[in-house]
């Protein structure tokens, strides 16, 4: 069967990594979030809340640093739920590192550490709090850690390859989307495929 242009009908998906159907995580203001990490290390990243978004800090040519917006360091852990096992995408910031960092030179790895992240002062922008403990859940039994790196770049819409003026390009006209999942949810921004 012919489908009509101009819209991209396709009987699978063009993307079928594993970047699809994961929620990014973020530290509630109130409660405690608690989680089994699945990736082995941070990965680390600059980022700026512009225009209402996070986005990634660029070396060359950042529009927000050139409207002397600046950035913030913030981390990303392949998690999952302890119950259910879904997997998740944490984001976490500068002060959980140290917590990381001690059990990361005690174990030798993240994956299979339980993560408990709370805020405090139960405000939705407070400092993060934050606990890793070793879990009793057998790892070889955890899901795999989700590539942290191609989600992230799909929620900022950013092709892998592309080139400093590109990147500019897309992060200029990000702010002018409209229907975007605004970034101050605390509980979950992302590709949710539910």
């Amino acid at each position: 069967m012919e489908h009509s242009a101009p819209i991209s009908w396709s009987n699978r998906p063009d993307d079928l990594s594993t970047t699809a159907g994961y929620d990014l995580i973020r530290c509630p203001a109130s409660g405690v979030h608690n989680a089994i990490i699945t990736s082995a290390d941070i990965l680390g990243v600059k980022v700026h809340y512009y225009h209402g978004r996070t986005r990634p800090h660029l070396n060359e040519f950042c529009p927000a640093c050139d409207d002397r917006n600046p950035w913030r360091w913030r981390g990303y852990l392949s998690a999952c739920h302890p119950k259910s096992l879904n997997s998740v995408a944490l984001e976490i910031t500068a002060p959980c590192v140290n917590a990381l960092d001690d059990y990361l030179k005690h174990w030798g790895s993240l994956r299979g550490a339980v993560i408990m992240l709370w805020r405090p002062s139960h405000q939705p922008n407070g400092r993060i709090s934050c606990r890793v403990e070793q879990s009793r859940f057998p790892v070889e039994q955890l899901p795999a850690a989700i590539d942290l790196e191609a989600l992230l770049l799909k929620l900022w819409e950013i092709q892998p390859h592309m080139t400093a003026p590109e990147l500019k390009q897309v992060m200029a006209a990000m702010h002018t989307k409209k229907n975007r999942i605004p970034n101050s949810n605390p509980k979950q921004i992302g590709t949710n495929g539910h």
